[in-house]
């Protein structure tokens, strides 16, 4: 690995034809400016369908940073700097003789990033290279720094230009980067056919085709098995294009060209299996010259058209056609689906239904990809199912699943990636394992899917799938499969890695998380609090870690454990706080007894506990008031609900008087912990407010009678669940909660969502909620806790 990715630069070496009659490199002035390459792309391995797979678009640029002429060598060099999507940008000195063939061309990716101080680094220098190769996180279509480059100056014949001047040149061209190479050959015609005038330049235009061979061989990251794969192309065809030659500067001013190649694509992995299906590339290019201003004209014209940001999204037009449930228009999208043959319709359709249609579409949709075919959108769009609570699969799912997670070769000849379904049944299995989750409902597919999963554990099938199996063994009987799991993993099988951490009992699991095991049996308060939520030493200046902190993590650990060893954790705390009588102690196990619902002491105690003179135990009652009231706490009776929704909607309305904090240091902000004057203190976090604010609308779903009473006299709009407002119109919308109530406690939130009407994408929006517990004093009440959340 330091091999591979220890040199950033690479120089490629590149044949030449042999030299004819001279043009002098000298005599032409400095070309200057910025090239805009706008390419669409795509590989189609066999059993893709072209109708069934858009052509991926991106966009890079290349400036010309200097020029350096060489009259003795009579050669010319461009210093070039292009963009890297994952950083950038690289930079390239390309060579050229006075005909404008390359004959050293060297080029580099941006230097990994600094150091970080304290902080480790997120992403590690062989990532940022493959980022860097295939333009993002896909690992899809790759240009190393060279090839970025390498056609960038056009091959001028030996005699003067004129219509109908013919010539030719050698494709010898080669790049690499590490264990990356990319390489083209073949033999490449030129035609003038005609001249015309831009801007009182005289431009030549020239139609050149090739016939060429195509190689690449590439590293793709297989996250299930923890290791690189090899890809390796190959390619016969041809590139036909016209562009613009200006004679003046030695650069094609516009260049238009359309590459068509078949032949062969091969998965190699570590182990020595190999998967081999034909493949066909296509890609249609547009390469222009722009000076600075019409670079800038052009990119401000970019931004305008991709509209503004929104942290709340609102749809439009179309979308906002589907979001309303507009039946002609939804059955027209699902006919191109099902019917058309525009591959980019057909995308565009599935993604506005996806996105914008209710889920009540996903079958029509599914049926629309059956109708047409195209069974490897249904495996897309089922990606998200094994982790989607309000999506299970089942055993018509597995159907199409099976094979591709059995056969890499299945899912790479359908242009698959082999880890998202594995690595997510994974995910799924191991966040809601079947043997600690009652419900089967928040499995990750049916119990039938579960049980076809464990039987792969014997197959012959894809390694991968085996162990998946090994899991879904393990998440349903924890108590036998532990052992094996554990053994399996200490023999390499890396996948196991995940199950391994949960039979562990490792809670912390985030980066800065301590990631440590669950505590034996006798540890003390300290080793909880550390699993609970210890620091990762590797952040050591993030600041100190909680005493205590709780979550579903944590839960699923504690469960697990019981499964497989029948622990008493509630006893074993109930124990150590006979003999650590701390209050941190206290607070750490009480914590805990209140995670695994086993701590249950009445409101009276809760609320003399929040009188307590110790920090500590003060929380743990704040704590135990929300658990309390969020755990199905009933609603309050009418004369409360309207008494505390009235004060609510008085603060937020006309900025009267919010409760009292019980304890100032619960909440340290500057604004107040309710929402005051909502119409005028919209949140600055992310856009300006309107410059004309919307009608201020309550949702009246959840309030009581007498307060849409009180508030509707006010001529306020009181709407109910299902209205909607048209995009092209703001609006501020208020709701408030209906009102919990246990003992003295009371439980009430308030959602405010400012909406900026949206036109022509244009237009920011924000939201925000806060969740108040309350404690009656006296005729009054006070502020316990708050929970607020903002986009």
């Amino acid at each position: 690995m330091l091999m591979l990715f220890g040199a950033w630069s690479a120089a490629v070496a590149l044949t030449a034809a042999p030299l004819g009659a001279q043009q002098r490199p000298n005599a032409a002035p400095a070309p200057s400016g910025i090239f805009v390459d706008v390419i669409r792309e795509r590989w189609l391995n066999a059993r893709q369908r072209p109708e069934f797979t858009p052509m991926t678009e991106s966009e890079r640029w290349v400036k010309i940073a200097g020029v350096a002429q060489h009259p003795s060598a009579k050669t010319r060099t461009l210093s070039l700097a292009f963009n890297v999507d994952a950083g950038g940008p690289g930079t390239a000195q390309l060579t050229s003789d006075d005909r404008g063939r390359v004959v050293r061309l060297v080029a580099s990716f941006p230097p990994p990033r600094p150091d970080r101080g304290a902080l480790p680094a997120l992403v590690s220098p062989a990532e940022e290279t493959r980022w860097a190769i295939f333009n993002g996180v896909e690992q899809r279509y790759a240009s190393l720094p060279e090839t970025r480059v390498w056609d960038l100056v056009p091959v001028r014949p030996t005699e003067p230009l004129a219509v109908g001047r013919r010539w030719r040149d050698t494709l010898d061209l080669r790049a690499s980067l590490g264990e990356y190479r990319q390489s083209l050959r073949g033999v490449r015609e030129h035609t003038v056919t005609g001249d015309t005038l831009v801007r009182g330049r005289r431009l030549w235009i020239v139609r050149d085709s090739a016939v060429v061979h195509y190689e690449e061989h590439l590293l793709v990251e297989e996250r299930t098995l923890d290791t690189l794969a090899v890809v390796d192309r190959s390619g016969d065809g041809t590139i036909v294009g016209r562009h613009l030659l200006d004679p003046t500067l030695d650069v094609d001013r516009l260049r238009n060209d359309t590459t068509t190649l078949t032949g062969l694509a091969v998965l190699r992995y570590p182990d020595g299996r190999s998967f081999t299906t034909p493949a066909r590339y296509e890609r249609v290019q547009r390469l222009e010259l722009l000076d600075a201003a019409a670079y800038a004209a052009r990119e401000r014209k970019r931004r305008a058209a991709e509209g503004e940001f929104s942290i709340v999204f609102r749809f439009e037009g179309d979308e906002e056609r589907v979001a309303n449930g507009d039946s002609a228009l939804i059955n027209a999208l699902l006919d191109t689906i099902a019917t058309g043959r525009d591959p980019d319709a057909r995308a565009r359709a599935a993604s506005m239904l996806r996105f914008a249609g209710s889920p009540a579409l996903r079958p029509r949709l599914r049926a629309a990809w059956l109708r047409a075919g195209d069974t490897v959108s249904i495996v897309h769009e089922l990606e998200e199912g094994w982790v989607d609570p309000s999506r299970s699969i089942d055993e018509r799912d597995l159907a199409l699943l099976l094979p591709i997670m059995a056969d890499p070769g299945v899912a790479f000849a359908f242009g698959l990636d082999r880890d998202p379904h594995l690595e997510n049944a994974r995910q799924g299995l191991l966040t809601h394992p079947p043997a600690v989750t009652p419900s089967t409902s928040e499995w990750p597919s049916v119990p039938a899917v579960c049980r076809t999963l464990a039987a792969q554990w014997n197959a012959d099938v894809d390694p991968r799938l085996r162990s998946l199996g090994l899991i879904a063994q393990f998440t349903l009987d924890p108590k036998h499969w532990a052992d094996t799991v554990m053994t399996r993993y200490q023999a390499g099988d890396r996948f196991l890695e995940p199950a391994v951490s949960l039979i562990r009992g490792v809670a912390a699991t985030w980066a800065a998380g301590s990631h440590a095991g669950l505590p034996p049996v006798g540890a003390d308060w300290r080793a909880w609090s550390n699993w609970m939520d210890g620091r990762n030493p590797e952040y050591r200046t993030m600041g100190a870690p909680d005493l205590a902190r709780f979550g579903d993590n944590h839960t699923d650990a504690i469960r697990l454990a019981q499964a497989m060893s029948g622990r008493d954790f509630a006893a074993e705390w109930r124990d150590a706080m006979r003999t650590e009588t701390s209050d941190s102690a206290r607070y750490v196990y009480d914590v805990l007894l209140l995670g695994i619902d086993s701590l249950r002491e009445d409101a009276a105690a809760i609320a003399a506990r929040l009188q307590s003179t110790s920090p500590l135990l003060r929380d743990l009652a704040r704590r135990e008031v929300a658990v309390l009231l969020d755990r199905d706490a009933p609603l309050a009776d009418s004369a409360t609900t309207a008494e505390v929704q009235n004060r609510v909607l008085a603060v937020a309305i006309d900025d009267a008087a919010p409760w009292p904090l019980l304890d100032s240091t619960t909440w340290r902000r500057r604004e107040s912990p309710m929402p005051r004057h909502v119409v005028s203190a919209a949140d600055m976090a992310y856009a300006r407010p309107a410059a004309t604010p919307g009608p201020l609308v309550l949702m009246g779903d959840s309030l009581a009678p007498a307060v849409r009473d009180r508030w509707g006299k006010r001529q306020l709009r009181i709407e109910s669940a299902g209205w909607n407002t048209k995009s092209s119109e703001s609006v501020i919308i208020l709701a408030v909660s209906a009102v919990r109530m246990a003992g003295p406690f009371a439980r009430v939130s308030i959602d405010q969502s400012h909406l900026t009407a949206r036109v022509k994408g244009r237009g920011q929006s924000s939201a925000a909620g806060t969740t108040l517990y309350l404690l009656r004093r006296g005729a009054d009440w006070v502020i316990v806790s708050v929970a607020a959340w903002i986009t």
